[in-house]
């Protein structure tokens, strides 16, 4: 019993890492928008890549950060923004290296305070990694 057991384990490691690059960089894409409108900054780091994920705010760029920095980071980012919708508006692989990707999406929110929502576009590079595709670079673009 304990060997059956402990095969079942095994396979659904194995299983994983290959279901996981099945998905498509727009599922990616799609799933990282559906986190990014609900500000889940826990979810949206474990989606990095193995080296972290490098960000771009207002100019600024930091990173690589992994972990707790980048849930800190990205809790930044969403701190005193409403958010009003997420609108996924495009990916594409890069022409000849079949591991790296990317995609872009549209953010309305409203500042903590104003009236009048804004508009970003949160800019994402992806790399297929063994786990599948996960973000590589997040730029926030006025």
């Amino acid at each position: 019993m304990t060997r059956v057991l402990a095969g079942l384990a095994l396979l659904a490691l194995l299983a994983a890492p290959m279901a996981a690059q099945e998905t498509g960089v727009d599922g990616v894409m799609d799933s990282l928008a559906g986190l990014w409108a609900r500000a889940d900054a826990a979810a949206i780091a474990r989606l990095g890549a193995v080296a972290g994920i490098e960000m771009e705010v207002d100019g600024a760029p930091t990173g690589p950060l992994a972990g707790r920095k980048m849930v800190a980071e990205l809790r930044r980012v969403f701190a005193n923004r409403e958010t009003i919708r997420v609108v996924p508006s495009m990916t594409a692989r890069v022409v000849g290296a079949d591991d790296r990707a990317f995609g872009e999406f549209t953010w309305e929110v409203r500042p903590s305070g104003a009236s009048l929502p804004e508009r970003s576009t949160v800019f994402v590079a992806l790399v297929r990694e063994r786990a599948g595709w996960r973000v590589s670079q997040i730029r926030l673009l006025p």
